[in-house]
């Protein structure tokens, strides 16, 4: 599948002067949580607070050939061509990436644990993983909503917030796919995946309020 381009481009990383998320109320088990959101010169995050974690500053570093992100531990995400080809953390853990000629993310893998990713129409519609598990084969439906740049939230039922922004979905970070650091980005927001619904509140292109399940997430641009 090839890229998009021109309105409907979902290549390369955003802009600084486009819209970026500065603030995330999310409510899950009927506690609610702030994040904020800290950007560098060029529009890429540079940290996250929130109101609950312990240390509660989530920093990103970037650098020519690696980007480092750190919290409670770290990760070292190592760039060939500005992609993600590989990546490891302070407990010596390793992964891999792969890419297709068209700049679509096909494979992650950790250990023996690996994700394919297959696209259709600019969107990750199905991912297979290896060995087989509890987990089976994600199958997700999109909207014909784009996926704006500098959107990062894709979680699933029973996923929290955390685990989003300061660990791996699908071995991916998804701050950084934002930014184009796994290639293309997802052209349009998901509707379901394995038939789990989203409902979103949309202001001028952006959603303003995610729901799934019993999770929400109110989201302030600036």
């Amino acid at each position: 599948m090839s890229c998009g381009s021109s309105d409907d481009d979902n290549t390369g990383s955003p802009s600084a002067d486009e819209k970026h998320i500065t603030m995330i109320e999310y409510r899950a088990e009927q506690k609610t949580s702030f994040y904020y959101f800290s950007y560098n010169t060029n529009g890429m995050i540079s940290g996250i607070k929130s109101t609950h974690a312990t240390p509660n500053v989530f920093t990103y570093t970037y650098a020519p050939d690696m980007i480092n992100i750190k919290l409670y531990n770290y990760y070292d995400y190592s760039l060939l061509n500005n992609r993600v080809v590989s990546a490891q953390d302070n407990y010596g853990d390793s992964y891999g990436y792969s890419y297709d000629n068209d700049n679509n993310l096909v494979s992650s893998s950790w250990g023996t644990r690996k994700y394919d990713f297959i696209w259709s129409n600019g969107n990750i519609t199905k991912i297979k993983r290896s060995p087989s598990s509890l987990e089976g084969e994600i199958n997700i439906v999109y909207t014909n909503m784009r996926w704006p740049k500098n959107y990062f939230l894709f979680f699933l039922h029973g996923e929290t917030l955390d685990g989003i922004l300061y660990g791996h979905l699908w071995d991916i970070q998804w701050v950084l796919m934002s930014e184009g650091y796994f290639g293309n980005r997802l052209r349009n927001l998901p509707k379901s995946i394995n038939g789990i619904e989203y409902e979103y509140v949309m202001e001028d292109g952006y959603p303003v309020s995610v729901k799934l399940g019993d999770k929400e997430a109110k989201i302030t641009w600036n």
